[in-house]
């Protein structure tokens, strides 16, 4: 099983920046989905003190205030180009938590997986 996700990483990293990773389809129901979770986060007290001191900890309550306007404006094209500048063909970390048992066989397939691809 760790061989196959180690396959899987390896495959979906090396195939982000791909034009056919993500569809008009998909970055709708994405778009749409942290929009709808940004604004039920506003609804409890508790989560909205949560998620106000969040962004104005990470960017300014500005970007929290206009970030559904922000997330709606992101198109197939600016997430092709920061997955092709940050993302793809860059060294990334992957770890794996397994039982004392395994953790000879795991290091060795990460050791085979971290190793320079061709």
């Amino acid at each position: 099983a760790a061989e196959q996700a180690f396959a899987v990483i390896k495959r979906e990293v090396d195939g982000i920046a791909s034009p056919s990773f993500v569809t008009e389809e998909v970055l709708f129901a994405g778009r749409k989905d942290l929009i709808v979770r940004s604004e039920y986060s506003l609804e409890a007290g508790s989560s909205l003190a949560h998620s106000m001191g969040f962004w104005w900890s990470v960017a300014d309550l500005e970007y929290f205030r206009d970030y559904g306007d922000a997330v709606a404006r992101v198109d197939l094209q600016q997430l092709q180009s920061f997955a092709s500048r940050y993302i793809a063909g860059k060294p990334y970390v992957v770890g794996a938590l397994t039982p004392a048992a395994e953790s000879e066989r795991i290091n060795r397939l990460l050791a085979a997986f971290a190793s320079p691809r061709p």
